[in-house]
């Protein structure tokens, strides 16, 4: 693959993570209860 293809990949991977972790934390309570946790 052409890096600026494997770039773009990983540029859509990163906001999807980025958005789906941010509407887990927000389900959970945010990173307060999360460190609680840990």
């Amino acid at each position: 693959a052409q890096p600026a293809m494997v770039h773009t990949i990983v540029d859509c991977l990163g906001e999807f993570v980025r958005k789906t972790l941010v509407t887990w934390l927000k389900r959970r309570g945010g990173w307060a209860d999360i460190t609680k946790c840990v």
